[in-house]
């Protein structure tokens, strides 16, 4: 690619599915998140004071703006239950 021009961006591209992965006998399933729940922003709070002390908390509303944004993909991970 020559400097100054820009290709096609893979971020633009629609998700593509996301499979299931096994660590050491558990599952994992990872999902691109579309719709923020009451489960995502709780996640978020107990995630983010680990990142960060200064950070302040992320509503649905801020969490909503971010997943909406087409340069973004929020995944999110949940271990299977047994």
């Amino acid at each position: 690619m020559r400097p100054g021009r820009r290709e096609s961006c893979a971020a633009l591209r629609p998700p593509s599915p996301i499979r299931a992965a096994r660590v050491a006998g558990i599952s994992v399933d990872v999902e691109v998140v579309q719709d923020v729940t009451d489960e995502v922003v709780k996640a978020f709070g107990r995630l983010l004071p680990q990142l960060s002390r200064s950070a302040k908390p992320l509503d649905a509303e801020a969490l909503q703006t971010l997943v909406a944004w087409r340069g973004n993909r929020l995944l999110i991970a949940r271990v299977a239950a047994r």
